[in-house]
């Protein structure tokens, strides 16, 4: 539901101010429906009612919307003279209506709208001093009343005039009662207008009482901003000065933080010019030792070859590794005969084979995993895949390898040491490994033969 809506209506009749509350939109009220309701609270006729907007003229058959009321728009109400025409029959009931109005509108209690608040501010019912005197006659009416009382003293002699005395007389009471009503008329237009200056003057004076008031209180609030001014012009003062001051601290200190980063920067620069040259110079001096360190270690092994020649000769190398290998393995001296060769005896009956080669200086050492081959060439093709497979990289052959002689049917694994620039033990570490792998790949081509085409 939406909230209600008021229009406020001040009269220039009687100086108040009267406030209309409505549930719907003030654009929806009519100018017939305003003059109705200040007709129930002044008396007075809407024919005798003007109301204005803004300057504006409302006309009937008007609404809100046509002259751009608003919540809380104020109408100004003001009186006008209506034209009617009287007819003599009416002559009584016009005077009845005229007295009531005057009645009621001297005393009408209305509601005045001050201060926010609604107060039933009953108006003094005394009446004003106006003039009631009749108005002379005229001298035709003063002829017709001598005429009245002549005919009075001759009505007993002349019974035949009778009807013309009642003409007469009809006629003077209805010049009477003509005269009376446009005297009547008169006064209560007069009456209308001193009820409209008394109101203009009511009004004025509780407008000049509000200007009054309304000048101490923009005086007073002058005052109150002026002083407000001033303690807001002197706290901004005090705060600007402490704002410079803190400003000033803050540019004092950043300038001191700056002198304090440049010395730290320039103290880094050194430290790093000084690190950087001593980095320059432990490099150029490792650099200087490592080349000394290489030419004395080549010396060294350039010694160490010429005392390895000069003390042994291949074939004490070659006696002396035997010697070695035979105490790894824990059997009899091993010496090598006129073939540069001397067997040493495995498991199963397998002999391992261990030869000179003076021309290369190198000793190898072999022996027979195989003394046929097969027939079949699909068996021979698969055996020569199983054995290559072994011989990759000596995985499976203790770093040895594997080779086949087709002219004898033999096949033998077999494994090299370079005497001449290795130690006595060199045949000894290699004799243990390679020897396992011997027995292992005899037992595999073994499984291999066992296989039928």
């Amino acid at each position: 539901m939406s909230a209600p809506q008021c229009v406020y209506v001040l009269s220039d009749i009687d100086g108040f101010k009267y406030k209309l509350v409505m549930d719907g939109d003030v654009q929806l009220l009519t100018t017939a429906k305003v003059k109705r309701y200040m007709h129930n609270a002044t008396g007075l006729s809407p024919q005798h009612q003007q109301l204005s907007f803004n300057g504006r003229e409302m006309q009937e058959g008007e609404c809100g919307s046509d002259v751009g009321l608003t919540d809380g728009a104020v109408l100004r109400l003001r009186h006008v003279n209506a034209i009617h025409q009287v007819s003599p029959s009416s002559n009584s009931k016009n005077i009845n209506t005229s007295n009531k109005l005057a009645n009621r509108s001297l005393s009408l209690s209305t509601t005045g709208f001050q201060g926010g608040q609604n107060i039933m501010k009953p108006v003094s019912s005394t009446s004003l001093p106006v003039s009631t005197s009749i108005p002379a006659l005229s001298p035709s009416h003063s002829s017709s009343t001598n005429n009245r009382h002549d005919d009075r003293n001759v009505r007993g002699d002349n019974v035949e005039s009778v009807p013309v005395v009642a003409r007469n007389r009809g006629r003077l009471t209805e010049s009477v009662c003509r005269d009376l009503e446009l005297e009547n008329s008169r006064l209560r237009e007069r009456l209308l207008e001193t009820e409209r200056q008394l109101a203009n003057a009511c009004s004025d004076w509780q407008l000049q009482e509000e200007v009054t008031q309304l000048r101490a209180t923009v005086g007073r609030l002058r005052e109150e901003q002026r002083g407000a001014e001033q303690a807001a012009a002197a706290q901004w003062r005090a705060k600007e000065e402490e704002l410079v001051r803190e400003l000033d601290r803050l540019r004092e200190e950043r300038r001191r933080l700056r002198r304090e980063h440049s010395f730290f920067e320039e103290e880094q620069r050194a430290l790093v010019r000084g690190l950087e040259a001593q980095l320059r110079a432990q490099r150029k001096e490792l650099v200087e030792q490592e080349a000394l360190l290489q030419q004395q270690q080549q010396q060294e092994q350039e010694e160490l070859n010429k005392q390895r020649v000069t003390k042994y000769t291949v074939a004490e190398m070659v006696q002396r590794s035997l010697t070695q290998l035979a105490r790894e393995l824990n059997i009899d001296s091993l010496k090598l005969d006129d073939n540069d060769t001397c067997v040493v005896p495995l498991d199963d009956g397998l002999n391992m084979l261990i030869t000179l080669d003076t021309a290369t200086e190198r000793v190898f050492m072999y022996a027979t995993i195989a003394n046929t081959l097969p027939s079949c060439n699909e068996q021979r093709l698969q055996l020569y895949e199983l054995l290559l497979e072994g011989a990759l990289l000596g995985r499976e052959m203790a770093g040895g390898g594997v080779g086949v002689c087709t002219q004898n049917n033999l096949i033998i694994m077999d494994i090299c040491v370079d005497v001449a620039h290795a130690d006595e033990y060199a045949l000894a570490s290699v004799a243990r490994p390679f020897m396992a792998s011997v027995k292992h790949w005899v037992n595999m081509v073994k499984s291999s033969f066992s296989q039928e085409c």
